[in-house]
């Protein structure tokens, strides 16, 4: 796929006690999405996750001392948790075995959820279904992403989805926190 280069927009950011850098922001980004109505929300901390979505939705974005951000626009959501062992297994045990095995071995007391009946398996670290995703990566974190702008989703969430592993996979990140529990 070809990257176009779309605008930015910054969203309101809100942080633990621990804050971020405000560094300068570009006024573009490349990403492997087109569309003349697109733009690319960040973070005012300007490092991943980034969600793309329709231009002129507002946007917010939440940076958790423990790590973990989330990053809302209109239409688009996208939670990630780099660092809380518990947010990373109660999203992923109902698709992910292993998962599964985190949760009944450090918190027995928590049960897992049922998976969705649309839930499909398209990758070994990836269930989708229409309107949405979780991205799982042992020890590493997990995602999770919704969409409820019909048609439109499938590309957005395929953006989420290449945000997300970028930010789980490549340490770069100023949003990276150390595993608690």
């Amino acid at each position: 796929m070809i990257a176009i280069a779309l605008p930015v927009i910054v969203c309101a950011t809100s942080a633990g006690a621990l804050g971020f850098n405000r560094p300068k922001l570009p006024a573009s980004m490349e990403v492997g999405i087109a569309g003349p109505d697109l733009a690319v929300y960040v973070p005012a901390s300007g490092t991943l996750p980034y969600v793309v979505a329709p231009h002129g939705r507002r946007c917010k974005a939440s940076i958790g001392d423990d790590g973990n951000v989330a990053i809302g626009v209109a239409g688009v959501h996208l939670e990630l948790y780099p660092a809380t062992v518990l947010f990373q297994v109660i999203s992923a045990c109902p698709y992910f075995p292993s998962a599964a095995k985190v949760l009944d071995e450090m918190y027995p007391a928590t049960r897992c959820s049922k998976p969705r009946a649309d839930a499909r398996r398209v990758a070994p670290n990836l269930v989708r279904w229409d309107g949405g995703f979780v991205l799982y990566e042992d020890f590493r974190g997990a995602a999770e992403g919704r969409c409820t702008l019909g048609p439109r989703c499938e590309a957005l969430l395929t953006a989420a989805i290449e945000s997300a592993t970028r930010f789980l996979r490549y340490p770069g990140s100023s949003h990276r926190g150390r595993v608690s529990r």
